[in-house]
């Protein structure tokens, strides 16, 4: 995605450029402001969110669903062990 809005920047000062060499009369008015910067911002903060998002997987596979496997083990396991005999009503 960046590679392609540098490639456009890169794209849009050519053609700048070329309006500038070939427009002896000024008649065509074209201005492009680089935002090269803000896309390497923005890159730079989509690799820092990586960083920290690619951890998360194993953060909710540990701390919630290996947790919440074992609870339904136990309920499973539970359910199992119960024996209509044991339990009684009254009327």
């Amino acid at each position: 995605m960046f590679d392609g809005l540098r490639k456009l920047t890169n794209n849009l000062e050519d053609v700048e450029s070329l309006i500038r060499k070939y427009d002896s009369d000024g008649y065509i008015s074209f201005h492009h402001t680089s935002q090269e910067k803000k896309y390497q911002q923005l890159f730079n903060d989509y690799q820092e969110l990586h960083r920290f998002t690619k951890q998360v997987g194993g953060i909710v596979d540990d701390v919630i669903d290996q947790r919440f496997y074992e609870d339904m083990d136990a309920f499973v396991e539970a359910m199992r062990n119960l024996r209509i005999e044991e339990y009684t009503t009254e009327n």
